[in-house]
């Protein structure tokens, strides 16, 4: 029986130097708490009053929460689903997307790593979901991860929502008509959603995939942020795009660390941050006004590996695996200065940043951490 299990404590979380961290000076968890999942857990978000995890092979948990009169959250699980459908091999949930729209439509991947793959959908209300999932054999590619844009336009009324996929080609098939992309590459790939509530339905009306670029067969993640989308590659580093007026990818510029390779991404409107493995930390480039080129490049967490990034009210947050979660301060310019640095249960896969809340995915489960800010 899965269980609750609140870790209440206070203790000094210490403050670090980008060079080495386990120089130390003075920060409080002021509360936290375990939600144990059986499965490893490798992704989170969350919005005002709902929360996501995506459980691997234990499919995804969703729950709903208030804040207590400490404003810390107080968890009901609402669903769990482990098995979308017998028909797939190796089916897991590995990511998931909490949009922002008033249905809270969700999007979950089921990654790649060698049996299927696909994109389901859920909503926060719990409403009947036409379709469940797109499983279609996207230019002739898998799905590795998928990032979320939600600027555009209404479409007569509906909301739109643009799914940008990371593909991974294998070997092709000859006689196909796909000639853009090469064998044993990875392709951008996007498609529109329109969401049309219809009572206590909610229908997706799900177009056509529409490829964009083709990258390097390692490429791993992306991320859409501030009119810009990033993509992280083990060979290429950090290749960035810009969305064009006409709502396609002009590529801008890539850059890359020595001695790293490339994990994860995240791009907002002035900058970008790529996350290195080999404890090469983050590399982030700041952009020029015209968002066309880099005007700076900052290193910082020097010593750890990176898994996931998010950034909220000028913090950065890094799940650091066996080193659990850095927090690092940056207030828009040159300067990113060490915050804090907090231990997990287990080893952080990823972690989203809401206030002074912090919600990281682990081996253990759901971890969440309230800290004095």
């Amino acid at each position: 029986m899965r269980f609750l299990r609140f870790i209440l404590f206070a203790f000094t979380i210490m403050f670090f130097s980008c060079n080495s961290p386990s120089d130390s000076n003075g920060k409080i968890v002021e509360n936290s708490l375990l939600y144990e999942i059986d499965n490893y857990c490798y992704d989170v978000d969350v919005n005002d009053n709902t929360i996501v995890l995506a459980a691997s092979d234990g499919g995804y948990y969703k729950f709903s929460y208030t804040l207590d009169s400490n404003d810390f959250p107080v968890l009901e699980q609402v669903f769990n689903e482990d098995n979308h459908s017998s028909d797939y091999e190796n089916e897991t949930i590995d990511r998931v997307i909490l949009s922002d729209s008033p249905d809270g439509v969700i999007y979950m991947l089921d990654k790649y790593t060698g049996g299927s793959s696909g994109i389901w959908f859920d909503n926060v209300e719990g409403l009947n979901m036409e379709p469940s999932s797109v499983n279609d054999y996207c230019y002739q590619a898998k799905y590795l991860d998928f990032s979320l844009d939600e600027t555009e336009d209404d479409f007569f009324g509906l909301e739109t929502h643009v799914i940008y996929s990371l593909m991974k080609h294998t070997s092709l098939n000859e006689n196909s008509d796909d000639d853009e992309f090469l064998s044993y590459s990875t392709s951008i790939v996007k498609r529109n959603v329109n969401v049309q509530p219809s009572g206590n339905d909610l229908n997706l009306i799900v177009d056509d995939c529409n490829y964009q670029h083709n990258l390097s067969y390692d490429s791993k993640e992306i991320h859409f942020g501030g009119g810009n989308l990033a993509v992280a590659s083990e060979s290429d580093g950090i290749i960035l795009f810009n969305k064009g007026d006409d709502g396609d990818l002009d590529s801008l510029f890539s850059y890359n660390l020595s001695g790293g390779q490339a994990q994860t991404v995240y791009t907002l409107g002035t900058a970008v941050i790529g996350g290195f493995s080999n404890d090469k930390g983050c590399y982030m480039a700041l952009l020029e006004s015209d968002s066309n080129s880099a005007s700076n490049y900052i290193s910082f967490a020097d010593g750890y590996s990176i898994n996931g990034i998010d950034f909220s009210d000028n913090i950065i947050a890094l799940a650091t695996g066996n080193d659990g979660v850095q927090l690092y301060e940056w207030l828009g310019g040159s300067n990113v200065t060490p915050y804090a640095s907090i231990s997990t249960d287990e080893y952080a896969y990823d972690l989203k940043i809401k206030g002074d809340l912090i919600f990281v995915a682990t081996r253990s489960g759901l971890e969440i951490f309230k800290i004095g800010i």
